[in-house]
């Protein structure tokens, strides 16, 4: 079921959440390609691909957990790329995407594993639900596995 946005903003948070949710799962299959799993611990995992959408295109990646998408960057180069995040917020917004100051795919891609090692528990305590927000893992395997997602992710950009 699709609704325009203008209408979900009008819906209380936790159902403008569900469709959302719903939205997501049903939309952005067809304009990944060359998807990969990198799994951290059972039911938590980095998925990167190459994505081709209306604003770009360029390699992208998910951070999952419990199935659900905690945050994703599409590096999309100057002026495009950006990351969507789901937060715990009081209010609707407008927008759900954060640009890059970032420039370059590769400076993107950077910024990117930066925000994975040193503010992932910042994202992930803001999420809406609670067994997301108490997730904890170990740190040495969350590094080993960002240098495989790095990898993968610069080898799309060649």
């Amino acid at each position: 079921m699709e609704l325009p946005q203008q209408i979900l903003n009008l819906l209380p948070y936790p159902c403008r959440y569900y469709f959302q949710k719903e939205i997501r799962k049903a939309s952005p299959k067809a304009v990944r390609q060359d998807v990969q799993q990198f799994h951290l611990e059972p039911n938590v995992y980095f998925e990167t691909y190459w994505k081709k959408y209306g604003i770009g295109k360029g390699p992208a990646v998910i951070f999952y957990a419990f199935e659900e998408e905690v945050l994703k960057f599409d590096f999309f180069g100057k002026g495009k790329g950006h990351f969507h995040t789901q937060l715990l917020k009081p209010a609707p917004t407008e927008r759900e995407v954060l640009f890059f100051a970032e420039e370059t795919v590769k400076a993107q891609i950077e910024r990117a594993i930066f925000e994975f090692e040193h503010n992932l528990y910042w994202y992930l305590q803001r999420h809406p639900l609670k067994s997301i927000r108490q997730l904890q893992f170990d740190n040495d395997s969350l590094i080993k596995t960002l240098k495989l997602v790095k990898a993968k992710l610069i080898s799309y950009d060649q």
